[in-house]
């Protein structure tokens, strides 16, 4: 099954390659693909008001980049993103769907004042992104703390979980990557 990932804005070509090699090693039997360009924010999911991009207008707005060709897509975004009656969120993902996007912007600790750093954030990416690609595949949210799969509503709730499943949701994700392959070869 191919995965496309898409950079939305600034976000550095080291962090896509970084997410492209974790996610098909964590993924099995996913292969990924950086797409060749950056895509400007679009402007249609900003909230001039907020300063901050609606992630549901995001998703919508730019799925008709992705063709049909990649099972899935996840689109990777320097802009801080909120939520209809959420504050801020790292992500978003359509649970069962194909489509998905994670923000660098919260994840960096100078967004909050602190000293950058690059391992931290990639930390925090990859979780956040294994995180909504759990949803895409199916996953609802963990009770688990320490499951990738645990809903983070704080920095350090991301830095407490693990960037893998618990045994639980690694049983789930692997019926639902079992079957999205039977179903696909079904389909050809």
């Amino acid at each position: 099954m191919r995965g496309l990932l898409v950079a939305v804005g600034e976000v550095p070509d080291a962090l896509m390659h970084d997410l492209q090699d974790f996610l098909a090693s964590s993924l099995p039997g996913t292969e990924w693909e950086v797409h060749a360009s950056t895509v400007d924010p679009p402007t249609a999911a900003l909230n001039p008001t907020r300063n901050q991009f609606n992630s549901t207008l995001l998703l919508q707005t730019l799925r008709s980049l992705v063709s049909k060709e990649h099972r899935f897509c996840l689109f990777v975004t320097d802009v801080d993103l909120y939520a209809d009656d959420l504050n801020f969120v790292f992500g978003e993902a359509e649970l069962g769907g194909r489509f998905a996007t994670v923000s660098v912007s919260r994840l960096r600790p100078e967004f909050h004042g602190e000293a950058r750093d690059e391992e931290l954030v990639l930390r925090r990416l990859r979780k956040e992104a294994i995180h909504e690609m759990g949803h895409v595949l199916g996953l609802r949210h963990c009770g688990n703390p320490f499951c990738v799969m645990h809903f983070s509503n704080t920095l350090s709730e991301t830095d407490l979980k693990s960037e893998g499943l618990c045994r639980s949701c690694e049983t789930i994700l692997k019926a639902s990557l079992d079957f999205s392959k039977r179903f696909l070869r079904y389909q050809r």
